[in-house]
């Protein structure tokens, strides 16, 4: 990692959809080292890609008490359900190894995989599978970027790059969910990983020491700057306007 300032790790609390999804953003925006964020949902919550049409059967949401939210990111819509997030955010003056989607996409991609390997689970990197970019679902498919467990996919990831530099961010699916997915959308989207008993706080410990171990222990332990923390109520206040709109980096 020569080249690559001292990185941010936040191991964060549980927010709302609009919350978890605006500090990403800001992050994006406005942090000027590296960052890692993990993080967890207060309430089940579906987040669609930033090009996605809004399906006809989104009013289900509320209904059943699941909070939606449109990503900046692309991909398929992804079902928050007591899964474990991360992002990571990259500065635009990134090595030149990360310059690139694919270069990123495989970098987090080894990183994510030493972390999971080390809380003891034989996870594996996914196979791509014909029309993964354009799946409805995140988790229907596989583009070959994501992470998956006796071929099924068990980390959906998806990412941003701009002026700013890049964000990427994924879901670590840790609970069975499909039965809240059909009541939702009426489809199945394909087989979970069927993990039982996970604990989310030594799965975020392996993480943290992987990426640790990656950037050669250079790193610290913070919480949001004041800057990045009125950036995000910003965009929740943008969000609060229209929720599956869609807010664009400025």
């Amino acid at each position: 990692m020569s080249g690559m300032r001292s990185w941010r790790f936040i191991s964060d609390a549980s927010g709302s959809a609009a919350w978890n999804m605006a500090v990403d953003e800001a992050l994006y925006l406005e942090a000027d080292v590296p960052t890692l964020r993990l993080y967890s949902w207060e309430h089940p919550a579906w987040s669609l890609g930033y090009r996605q049409p809004v399906p006809e059967w989104i009013g289900r949401c509320l209904e059943l008490g699941v909070e939606a939210v449109r990503r900046v990111t692309g991909g398929g819509s992804v079902l928050h359900y007591d899964d474990l997030t991360y992002s990571i955010t990259l500065p635009a003056e990134a090595p030149g190894f990360l310059e690139t989607r694919d270069g990123a996409f495989n970098w987090i991609q080894k990183i994510l995989l030493s972390g999971i390997h080390e809380f003891g689970l034989d996870a594996e990197p996914s196979v791509e599978e014909p029309g993964a970019d354009r799946a409805e679902f995140c988790f229907a498919r596989s583009t070959g970027n994501e992470i998956a467990i006796v071929g099924t996919k068990f980390v959906g990831s998806a990412q941003r790059r701009g002026r700013h530099g890049l964000l990427q961010h994924g879901s670590i699916r840790l609970c069975e969910d499909r039965e809240l997915y059909r009541q939702l959308t009426g489809s199945d989207p394909g087989p979970s990983a069927r993990l039982m008993g996970i604990d989310r706080e030594l799965l975020k410990k392996a993480l943290f020491g992987a990426f640790a171990s990656a950037v050669n222990n250079e790193y610290q332990w913070c919480s949001l700057s004041d800057a990045e923390r009125n950036c995000a109520q910003g965009r929740v206040r943008l969000r609060d306007q229209d929720p599956l709109g869609r807010v664009d980096f400025l």
